[in-house]
């Protein structure tokens, strides 16, 4: 799966990157078999919020044939930082599977009726969190009303190590990685 990060988050991350750390990210997908709630990674305050109104492709086969899915399908891109700065989460609508909720935020509304038909990211809608929206490693975030996919891309320090293996099914309470002393 190919995609822009510029297009997908809606501005490029390595531009206000810090001295000696690397941005990084995971992508979950979630089948309509899996679970489907989507919760904070690691301790985090969350200050933004972005909705790109989009297509709902599939993101189960079709990534492999068609480029930027990710950036060209509805998301929500919730930003803010962790303990080593930075950190965005993208909850990606997919087909059948537009309605994507936050628990903090119940007003929230995806995957509504617009004209015309919008494409590569679409109409976006921004909210801020005035003191941010705090969730502890392990709250819930929100989710989908079925399967998609989730993005994670942040700011690390260079001793940062992936406890998970590429492909592999990843649990709730399972860390995707640790930072080294």
């Amino acid at each position: 799966t190919t995609y822009s990060v510029r297009g997908f988050l809606g501005f490029d991350p390595t531009e206000a990157k810090a001295p000696g750390s690397t941005i990084l990210y995971a992508v979950v997908y979630l089948s309509p078999g899996d679970y489907h709630r989507v919760h904070a990674p690691c301790d985090c305050l969350i200050d933004k919020a972005r909705h790109f109104s989009g297509e709902l492709l599939p993101v189960g086969g079709l990534p492999q044939f068609m480029h930027d899915v990710f950036s060209v399908n509805e998301r929500l891109v919730l930003s803010g930082t962790w303990r080593y700065g930075p950190m965005h989460l993208a909850a990606v609508g997919a087909a059948n599977v537009g309605n994507i909720y936050l628990c903090f935020d119940p007003a929230l509304r995806t995957n509504t009726a617009r004209s015309p038909t919008v494409h590569i990211g679409g109409d976006v809608s921004s909210k801020t969190y005035p003191g941010g929206v705090g969730l502890n490693a392990g709250d819930t975030l929100g989710g989908f009303r079925l399967g998609s996919t989730v993005v994670i891309v942040f700011e690390a320090p260079s001793g940062f190590e992936w406890r998970v293996e590429r492909g592999s099914k990843v649990r709730l309470g399972e860390p995707l990685g640790q930072v080294l002393a």
